[in-house]
């Protein structure tokens, strides 16, 4: 088969792609990726075939023009109340896709890459399509040329128990209000190539999921499922001496990701002062770090060994005790304004 992997440039949103297309490369399947220009070089340290679509998106400027506007101005949704057991309330959810989600996010990363995407398919005519779960433009494409097409989770599946909820609200109102700022969009997007619009371009014909199912999110999905292995992947790495060496006391990783010093203009936590908070125990605390953060903290206590990077599959194995971890790249809303 052909099988093509779809996401918008987003590193953090490709990289758990990576072993899934290679097991399908070894198993005999022709396997390309597409996705904006700027991945271009994350996906080539992979190995896999690329091929860019459309431009680069906007996403970080958007943020950053958010994070500017006065307090009370600023738009905000908190995704995580999906999972609550009560879920947000009707005027919660329009207002989460209306103001936040589809205009600032969604719309954002999707519409540079959607024409060049369907052409590719149309052109390549790949067999299936997995798509990353806000990457609706790669629906589009798959449906524009028939292929079939699934979601590729990386995290709690919130997008389709949001969706859930939505639809299940929108039905109990009067029928001038059951506007739905998700189906305009996409609707128009896909009419523009011949596609009418479903939930499927919501959620997929199916969702690889590989989080165990008493890990996922509570709240219903309405998907068809299809779970799979974990297989860890962190991109090239080097596993240094000293993480070769069994230490001397337990660890904790202390990793707040890439993506808040690289997109977002910094961490939304006082790392000082979490590493403080960890000083009078008997462990030795890895704090991952880029060099401009660790320059910032002058000091640090003694247990506190800062590096740039390390891969996380390499340290998790070791005695870890886990104290902070974000490596989801989600926006938090209202952003933090720019240091």
């Amino acid at each position: 088969m052909r099988i093509l992997f779809a996401t918008f440039s987003e590193k953090t949103h490709f990289i758990g792609m990576t072993p899934l297309a290679w097991a399908l490369r070894a198993a005999g399947h022709e396997v390309r990726v597409a996705s904006q220009p700027e991945l271009a070089p994350t996906v080539a340290a992979t190995g896999l075939p690329f091929a860019a679509a459309g431009s680069d998106h906007v996403l970080p400027q958007v943020i950053a023009w958010v994070g500017r506007m006065a307090r009370d101005m600023r738009p905000d949704f908190d995704m995580m109340r999906v999972a609550a057991p009560e879920g947000p309330s009707w005027e919660e959810l329009r207002a989460g896709y209306r103001d936040v989600l589809v205009p600032l996010w969604w719309k954002v990363v999707n519409d540079p890459m959607l024409e060049e995407l369907v052409a590719l398919c149309r052109e390549w005519r790949p067999d299936l399509v997995v798509w990353e779960p806000i990457t609706f433009s790669a629906a589009i494409a798959a449906e524009a040329c028939g292929a079939a097409h699934v979601r590729f989770l990386w995290s709690l599946d919130l997008f389709a128990a949001m969706r859930e909820q939505y639809l299940r609200h929108k039905e109990r109102q009067p029928p001038q209000d059951q506007d739905d700022p998700l189906a305009a969009w996409l609707g128009d997007r896909a009419a523009r190539h011949g596609v009418d619009f479903s939930e499927t371009l919501v959620r997929g014909q199916a969702t690889l999921d590989y989080l165990p199912a008493s890990l996922g999110v509570p709240a219903p999905t309405r998907t068809h499922r299809l779970p799979i292995r974990y297989v860890p992947y962190n991109g090239r790495a080097v596993v240094p001496h000293w993480l070769r060496t069994p230490p001397a006391r337990p660890r904790v990783c202390l990793s707040l990701g890439t993506t808040a010093t690289q997109r977002l203009g910094g961490y939304t936590v006082d790392v000082a002062t979490l590493l403080e908070g960890l000083a009078d125990l008997d462990v030795e605390v890895v704090a991952t770090l880029p060099a401009s953060e660790q320059d910032r903290l002058g000091t640090v206590p003694d247990n506190a060994r800062l590096v740039e990077y390390v891969p996380l599959h390499a340290l998790a194995p070791s005695p870890t005790t886990p104290a902070w971890s974000s490596t989801c790249p989600c926006t938090p809303w209202p952003p933090p304004a720019p240091p």
